[in-house]
């Protein structure tokens, strides 16, 4: 076995002599994993970080010869620098292109060229310094490979995960992973929800490491990593795909609140000495129950949400629109048919992708004939013209998941006060700029923090206000289907 232990430890810390008796912890927790590297002794660390050169759709790999970078500490440590360069294991670069490739799976080799091509600088990535920073104090003779995780599925990430061990093991080089990932960052947020499903995101994650219980850890719901501020927790997932069919052992060695965010240090290592080592597949379990739970969502849809998912399948398959007039005759609800041909409103189609947005159109206004039309008009809109995203591919419709919404006529609003983000929807608009927000978005639970996302994404900043007309807010109810 080349992969020779993995750690999950924190990027956040501030690196002052100061900040480590503060955060004593932590510290020793970094020079343990430190031990446990020099330990080992391996020709390449592999640091995996969302930190640096983030692509929304891959997984990014520096191809370059050797990476370098500096990082000032803390104003408590004055002018001092940390500065480092360090040599890339190109062998093991070659393999993970190479299996990458042959797998299919989106992962980018960010190489000189392509480096200017997209503006960007191939440097270390800030989230290295903390870690290498107490490695090297013990162990500094090593190569490095630096990837960096973009906005995937838990799948992809795991499968990411795997072909790094599999490229480990073909290279023929010892290797140790680090996953630079702080965990919860709202222990401190003013909102208590959110606060409360940080610090039980945080214990979760301990507790399952701790009992190996790596399956809790995929199944984890978007929701609850977005509302703990968990944003590394991409990182974990793809450490897991390099324990596919091998026992591990996962120990945690410390855990604290660094200044709101969940800073954990943790090790995991290969029980291969076992003579019953190889487990089943977690990733066929999880696909497992994965599929099993979307075949049962996909029954219990609303009618509305099942005219919208045969929109998109002939829209995505064929290019060809649904005919309204054709499948209504299809729906045995007597009212909603009458409903559905006869009903204008603003209506707007949400898809999302294993619990994140993929696209979202519509209008506060009426369109076409009736509400029907108005679905299936914005379904192929949210699937393909969202400018925000490309359009979606044909492989991708089994893991879709819509929610429609009816929209109430506007009725005008002129304080905080009389909005409420879990009952109505904002439309702000000043002069030429307007933006839209439906009820109940992720992570918006007070109208000020409404009114402040809608003038963002309207464009509407003091300056406009200053300068321009003045700022009109509207409210609506909707009637809700997901």
């Amino acid at each position: 076995m080349r992969l020779k232990g993995t750690a999950v430890l924190p990027h956040s810390l501030v690196l002052a002599a100061p900040k480590e008796d503060k955060f004593e912890k932590t510290v020793r927790g970094l020079k343990d994993i430190s031990l446990e590297v020099a330990k080992a002794k391996p020709d390449t660390i592999v640091l995996i970080t969302k930190q640096g050169n983030v692509f929304e759709d891959a997984v990014g790999v520096d191809y370059a010869s050797r990476l370098s970078g500096s990082w000032k500490l803390s104003a408590e440590a004055g002018s001092e620098e940390i500065s480092m360069e360090k040599e890339c294991d190109m062998g093991l670069l070659e393999e993970i292109n190479r299996r990458a490739g042959r797998e299919e799976l989106p992962v980018f080799m960010v190489n000189e060229r392509s480096a200017e091509e997209f503006g960007i600088s191939q440097e270390l990535s800030p989230a290295a310094f903390i870690p290498l920073y107490y490695i090297d104090r013990v162990f500094p003779d090593y190569k490095i490979v630096q990837l960096t995780a973009g906005d995937l599925s838990p799948e992809v990430l795991y499968q990411v995960g795997m072909i790094v061990r599999e490229a480990s093991e073909a290279n023929g080089k010892d290797v140790f992973v680090l996953a630079c990932a702080d965990l919860s960052t709202n222990l401190s947020s003013d909102d208590p929800v959110c606060a409360q499903t940080a610090a039980d995101y945080d214990g979760r994650v301990q507790a399952d490491l701790a009992d190996t219980d790596y399956l809790s850890l995929m199944q984890l719901r978007p929701n609850i990593i977005r509302d703990a501020g968990a944003e590394d927790h991409d990182l974990i997932l793809m450490m897991l795909g390099m324990f596919e069919k091998i026992k591990t052992e996962s120990k945690v060695l410390s855990f604290e609140d660094v200044e709101g965010t969940g800073s954990l240090c943790s090790v995991s290592t290969f029980m291969i000495d076992d003579k019953d080592f190889v487990v089943p597949s977690l990733l066929a379990v999880y696909e497992d129950r994965a599929a099993r739970e979307r075949e049962a969502l996909r029954a219990g849809e609303h009618e509305i949400l099942k005219m919208i998912r045969a929109a998109s399948n002939l829209w995505v398959r064929e290019q060809r629109k649904l005919d309204f007039p054709t499948y209504a005759s299809l729906i045995n609800d007597q009212s909603l048919r009458e409903e559905l041909e006869s009903r204008q409103a603003g209506v707007f189609v949400t898809v999302m992708k294993d619990g994140k947005l993929r696209g979202c159109m519509g209008s506060i206004n009426p369109f076409g004939d009736n509400i029907g039309e108005a679905f299936i008009n914005y379904t192929i809109e949210a699937l393909s013209y969202d400018p925000r995203f490309m359009p979606v591919e044909e492989e991708e419709l089994g893991r879709l998941q819509f929610t429609a919404d009816i929209l109430d006529i506007p009725e005008d609003v002129e304080e905080a006060s009389e909005l409420d983000p879990s009952i109505y929807g904002l439309i702000v608009e000043q002069g030429v700029h307007r933006s839209v927000l439906l009820p109940n978005l992720p992570g918006i639970r007070t109208a000020e923090q409404q009114i402040a996302e809608g003038k963002e994404k309207a464009g509407i900043s003091s300056v406009t206000l200053e300068a321009g007309e003045p700022l009109v807010m509207k409210r609506f109810r909707t009637e809700h289907f997901d």
